[in-house]
């Protein structure tokens, strides 16, 4: 999504149409009980544990997550500037996320991520 933002915000800027990427962190929407009430591990299925550790990490992530009101506002900022910039990162550690995929090799940057999600 992020790849076919940017070309089709290149794309665009010459009619006047500024393709933005809003890119929230977690929060309180119908996504986590759409998605999560979808979700059946098969007993049978070799990543049983796998699946149940990212149950558990969502499930945390979901309990704590903030409404989306910062969200919203940001939206309507945005679509209320005449020059909008390409990315908004909203949300408790989005921005730093951000930066720290694009500055770590790739190998360090899924270490992290793995390490995280895999403790507990």
């Amino acid at each position: 999504m992020e790849g076919f933002s940017e070309s089709l915000r290149l794309e665009m800027l010459p009619y006047g149409v500024h393709v933005v990427l809003i890119e929230p962190g977690s929060y309180k929407t119908d996504i986590w009980s759409k998605g999560l009430g979808a979700v059946t591990i098969h007993p049978n299925s070799p990543y049983v544990k796998e699946m149940k550790a990212i149950l558990k990490y969502v499930n945390r992530i979901a309990d704590a997550a903030p409404t989306p009101d910062e969200v919203i506002r940001q939206i309507v900022q945005v679509a209320k500037s005449p020059s909008p910039k390409l990315r908004y990162p909203v949300g408790k550690g989005v921005k730093l996320g951000i930066i720290l995929k694009n500055i770590l090799p790739w190998k360090w940057w899924e270490r992290i991520v793995t390490k995280r999600l895999w403790k507990g």
